[in-house]
C-alpha cells in the first residue's frame, strides 16, 4: 500500500485550525481488494482524551479521531476541499455569507434510538454557546445570531457578521460532532464520562474505557452508511513512552502507531512502514505566551525567550523527524510569505533581558511554563537553550495532557503554555484576534485583529493573502507564540490494513478501514 500526499486547495487549507491536514489513502477498491468485513485493529496511541463529550473535547489529532469514531460528522471534505455529505447532505450560503441553510440526512438515529434531526443539531450548538459548558468550539458558535429548525431535516443559521469561512467548522471542530440530545439531558454534567453516558450516531460505539491503558470500540450495527464500518472492533492502547509504544508495534502488539511529536522512533518507523503524515500549511506545535501576566506582558521577554532558542539544535536532540517551521505559514500554504520568524541570536536575547532588568530594577526575572507530559524530552532541550541567558530563570511544570487541555479551554496558565499555534485565517481569528474567545495569549493588537478579520470576511484570494501577510508581520512583532515545528501527528501502518484515510481532525478514519491484506 503506497500512501501519497495530494496538494490541497486554499479552502481546504483554511479548514484546519491547527494548520496541518493529515491526508493519505489506499488505492481505490477493485474486485481484487474489495473491502472485507470483520476483524479487529489495535492502535498504539500516545495519549487520550479523558472526556468523550462532543461539546467539551479538545478536538484535533488526539480527540478528533475519537470524536469522529463515536459521532461521525456533518460534512467530510473531498480532494478539492469542498464539503461532501456526512450526516448533513448540503449547505447553502447567501451571497453575503451571513445565512447558512443546512440539509440533514433523514432516517438516522443515535445508538440510543433518538432521531438525528434539526433539533438535535440546534441543541448541541446551543449548549456549546453556554460559557458554562466551556466548549473549545465556543468561538465558532458565538458567531451565530440565531438558529431555526425549518423542518426536521433543515437547519438555518444567521450569523452576526459575514464570514466567508463559516463552512469550515461544519467540517472540522466541535460543531460537526453531534451527540444524542436525549443522552445529554439524561446524564447532565456526567455526559461523556463513561461508555454508558456517551451516545453518538457514528460508525462505532465506545464499549470500554480504562484510562491510561486502553479504549475499546465496537461496530455500530445500525450505522447509516452500510456496509461500513468494516471492522468489528478496535482497541486503542495508550503508551506515553515513545520507546514502549514503538516496541509494542514492532513486536506485533499493534497494527498502527502514532507519534504526536518527533523523535528517534519516527526515523526508524519511516524506514519500514507506510504512514499518514502531516501536510503543513501553517502554525504548528508551539507555546502560547501570556501577554496579560508579568513578565511575559513585556514583548522584550517574549522575544528573548524566542531568540534564546537554537531550534535546529532542539529538533536534532528531541524532535527527530519533525518538520521545521522557519515561517508562520508553510511554503505549501496559499498565504505563504518568506517573512522569517525570529531566529537564534543569543546576544540579542541577552540584551533584551538586560534591558528589561534595568528598566524594572530587578536582578533577575522568572518565567513559569506549563508543559504536557507527552513530550518531556522536548521541553528539556528547550530548557538547555534558555539556561544560556544570564538573569532569566525558566521554571517548567509538567502536567498531564488532560490537565493542559483543560488549561487551554479555560485560558488559565502563568507565562507559557505548550499548545497548537494557528496559521490559517479561521484559526488565527479565534487564536490571535482581540475578539477571539480562544485567544490563548490574550493578545490585543488592533492591527492584527483588523488583518485577521479581513482575511475571514473576503473570498478574494489576493485580499486574503495580503491580510495574512500583515497578520504574519504583526505575529513577529508581538510574539504571542513561540513556534517550534509543524504538527507531526504521524500514524504508521502495518501492511495488512486497507481503506486508510486521514481527515483534518482525525489522523485515521476507521469507518473505511478493513483488514483486506495479509501482512506482519
Amino acid at each position: 500500500m503506497r500512501l501519497t500526499r495530494r496538494r490541497l486547495t486554499p479552502l481546504l487549507a483554511v479548514c484546519t485550525l491547527l494548520g496541518a491536514l493529515l491526508v493519505a489513502q489506499s488505492p481505490a477498491a477493485t474486485a481484487a481488494n474489495k473491502p472485507k468485513s470483520g476483524g479487529s485493529v489495535t492502535f498504539a496511541r500516545q495519549t487520550e482524551p479523558r472526556n468523550f463529550d462532543a461539546a467539551k473535547m479538545q478536538v484535533g489529532p488526539i480527540a478528533g479521531l475519537v470524536a469522529q469514531t463515536i459521532y461521525d460528522q456533518l460534512f467530510y471534505e473531498n480532494s478539492k476541499g469542498q464539503p461532501t455529505p456526512g450526516l448533513a447532505l448540503s449547505v447553502d450560503a447567501t451571497s453575503n455569507n451571513t445565512v447558512f441553510t443546512i440539509k440533514l440526512r433523514s432516517g438516522v438515529t443515535f445508538t440510543d434510538g433518538t432521531p438525528f434531526n434539526a433539533d438535535a443539531v440546534i441543541a448541541h450548538w446551543t449548549r456549546m454557546q453556554d460559557p458554562a459548558t466551556a466548549s473549545p468550539g465556543i468561538a465558532d458558535v458565538s458567531e451565530i445570531a440565531s438558529m431555526q429548525a425549518v423542518d426536521a431535516s433543515t437547519v438555518k443559521i444567521t450569523l452576526k457578521a459575514p464570514d466567508a469561512t463559516y463552512i469550515l467548522p461544519l467540517m472540522v471542530g466541535n460543531m460537526t460532532y453531534i451527540p444524542s440530545p436525549t443522552a445529554v439531558t439524561k446524564y447532565g454534567a456526567t455526559y461523556g464520562t463513561t461508555p454508558e453516558t456517551t451516545v453518538g450516531a457514528g460508525p462505532f460505539k465506545l464499549q470500554e474505557v480504562v484510562f491510561a491503558d486502553h479504549q475499546t470500540y465496537v461496530r455500530n450495527a445500525n450505522y447509516w452508511d452500510k456496509p461500513k464500518p468494516y471492522l468489528d472492533s478496535m482497541t486503542f492502547k495508550i503508551f506515553l513512552d515513545a520507546q514502549t509504544r514503538y516496541n509494542t508495534f514492532i513486536s506485533g502488539g499493534a497494527d498502527m502507531i502514532e507519534n504526536l511529536t518527533g523523535g528517534a522512533t519516527n526515523v526508524e518507523l519511516d524506514k519500514s512502514f507506510d504512514n499518514i503524515s502531516p501536510l503543513p500549511f501553517g502554525g504548528g506545535y508551539g507555546m502560547a505566551l501570556n501577554t496579560s501576566k508579568a513578565p511575559t506582558d513585556d514583548p522584550d521577554i517574549r522575544q528573548a525567550l524566542r531568540y534564546a532558542i537554537n531550534m535546529d539544535a532542539v529538533l536534532a536532540r528531541a524532535g527527530q523527524g519533525s518538520t521545521p517551521a522557519p515561517t508562520l505559514y508553510d511554503k505549501t500554504s496559499p498565504w505563504y510569505t518568506d517573512l522569517k520568524l525570529p531566529n537564534n541570536d543569543l546576544k540579542k536575547a541577552q540584551s533584551l533581558v538586560d534591558g528589561y532588568l534595568k528598566k524594572t530594577g530587578q536582578s533577575s526575572v522568572t518565567v513559569d511554563i506549563i508543559h504536557a507530559d507527552t513530550s518531556v524530552t522536548f521541553m528539556q532541550a528547550l530548557q538547555q537553550e534558555w539556561a544560556k541567558i544570564n538573569g532569566m530563570k525558566v521554571n517548567v511544570t509538567i502536567e498531564t495532557n488532560v490537565q493542559t487541555a483543560s488549561r487551554i479551554a479555560r485560558r488559565d496558565y502563568p507565562n507559557g503554555l505548550v499548545s497548537a499555534a494557528a496559521g490559517t485565517p479561521r484559526g488565527m481569528k479565534t487564536n490571535y484576534a482581540s475578539t477571539g474567545t480562544t485567544n490563548l495569549s490574550f493578545l490585543n493588537d488592533p492591527e492584527m485583529t483588523a488583518a485577521i478579520t479581513k482575511a475571514n470576511e473576503t473570498s478574494n484570494p489576493t485580499q486574503v493573502k495580503a491580510a495574512m501577510k500583515t497578520a504574519a508581520e504583526r505575529f513577529n512583532a508581538d510574539t504571542p507564540y513561540i513556534l517550534f515545528n509543524r504538527l507531526n501527528s504521524t500514524v504508521w501502518l502495518k501492511p495488512n490494513l486497507e481503506g486508510v484515510k486521514g481527515m483534518p481532525d482525525a489522523p485515521v478514519v476507521f469507518k473505511t478501514q478493513d483488514l483486506n491484506k495479509t501482512g506482519a
